[in-house]
């Protein structure tokens, strides 16, 4: 009894020290709980405007956690919030879940204790693995770039073990240079592994494909003419009204024209992507060019050999078809009324001497004319043709002249003879 009262002051402090204690306890328990700690990490990990990097730590240590590396995976849980409430609930064991890229996201993502608050309260920290997609490309010595950063250079056979990354939704890149040409891709992902995870097991890729897609062509149109794509000057089409284009970039939407040297424009192809994908085939009995029937539209086509052919068509150019039929009936059976001047016309005269010779010969048969191309030339309708006789090229002519008169056609010019080539006109490589 004495011993109390005379420590009576210290007992007091005692029990108020004790009862500060338990209600310190007991406010650090309650702010510094799971819950709170874990409903704080979750509504900054949803929230792209804030910074998430002291609310985590790397289960890669060579990667250090920042504002601008944790924001891919802030934007896919501000675009997937309940699947963040799914990995991150006590009340299901992911264990027993079939989707692959929840089970992905419970390998990658944990909030545990990362040391302490105030000596008694444990801290929790978001604790996130890293990720090395695995990306193909179509073009060698190309540059992987992830979110607008270089990443690694992709190898020899086009394929590249990207460096690690946080998951979430990437902005990934290609850039090549081809034909001296830079060329480049970019495509947004969500990335959880080194593969693509759908969900869909049987649906899975092996890796990601990032390609750049170019093609490679053949433009047909009026000599000399500029071609433009998406409105930008991209080269010349010789005097054979030719022009090869060689991997060139092809995004969605493309459109290309061409205008002549007399400053006519042809008939603009839109979304050239999609008719290169989907292209016209062409006569099997032609190889590189072919006798294709068009009605002033602009055609893309694809050769028995498989090589993609642009032809451009003009507007106030007498269509391909008539043409066709027309020069068919002069180079069989020439009259002079289809003849500008008649029977003085050179061209009259030189069609005439030539179908005779033809008509001597043991093998004489029906004349063929294909039209290779139908463009404007100055006032009249210019064309490309070639004659052929028992499936044998005998003849090509450039810079023929058509004119319509009084609904009818007239040949003005036979046009400038070009060497032929019976096994292919041109190389598409």
């Amino acid at each position: 009894m004495n011993y109390l009262k005379n420590h009576k002051g210290s007992v007091f402090c005692i029990v108020i020290l004790l009862i500060i204690f338990f209600v310190f306890k007991g406010w650090g328990n309650r702010k510094y709980s799971y819950d709170n700690q874990a409903a704080k990490i979750m509504a900054v990990l949803k929230d792209p405007t804030q910074d998430l990097s002291p609310y985590v730590v790397s289960k890669n240590p060579n990667i250090k956690p920042t504002r601008e590396n944790l924001k891919p995976l802030q934007k896919y849980f501000q675009k997937h919030p309940g699947e963040m409430k799914k990995i991150f609930s006590n009340n299901i064991d992911l264990n027993d879940i079939d989707d692959e890229k929840l089970k992905a996201m419970s390998d990658l993502l944990s909030i545990d204790p990362e040391g302490h608050y105030l000596l008694f309260f444990k801290k929790y920290k978001l604790d996130v693995g890293t990720v090395k997609p695995e990306i193909k490309t179509n073009h060698s010595s190309s540059v992987l770039y992830v979110d607008g950063k270089r990443n690694k250079n992709f190898a020899s056979d086009n394929y590249v073990k990207a460096n690690p990354i946080f998951p979430g939704i990437h902005r990934l890149g290609v850039r090549a240079v081809v034909n001296k040409r830079g060329l480049s891709t970019n495509t947004t992902k969500d990335i959880w592994g080194s593969h693509p995870i759908t969900g869909d097991v049987d649906a899975e890729e092996d890796y990601f494909t990032l390609n750049i897609n170019t093609k490679t062509f053949l433009v047909e149109g009026a000599p000399d003419s500029k071609l433009y794509i998406n409105n930008k000057e991209v080269g010349q089409l010789d005097s054979r009204g030719l022009l090869f284009m060689k991997e060139y970039p092809i995004s969605d939407g493309t459109q290309l024209y061409a205008i002549s040297k007399n400053g006519d424009k042809s008939n603009a192809i839109n979304n050239l992507d999609a008719k290169m994908d989907q292209p016209m085939l062409g006569d099997p009995n032609h190889t590189d060019t072919m006798d294709m029937h068009t009605d002033n539209n602009s055609e893309v086509f694809k050769t028995n050999k498989e090589k993609l052919v642009v032809r451009l068509t003009w507007k106030n150019t007498i269509t391909q078809l008539k043409a066709e039929d027309f020069l068919d009936k002069v180079f069989n059976s020439p009259k002079p009324k289809d003849f500008v001047n008649g029977s003085s016309n050179s061209s009259y005269s030189e069609i005439k001497k030539w179908k005779h010779k033809q008509s001597k010969s043991v093998m004489n048969s029906d004349i063929k004319i294909s039209i290779q191309n139908v463009y404007p030339l100055g006032k009249y309708t210019g064309v490309k043709y070639v004659i052929s006789m028992n499936n044998k090229k005998l003849a090509e002519y450039n810079n023929g002249s058509l004119v319509k008169s009084e609904n009818r056609i007239m040949l003005k010019s036979m046009g400038k003879k070009q060497v032929v080539d019976n096994s292919t006109d041109i190389d598409l490589g």
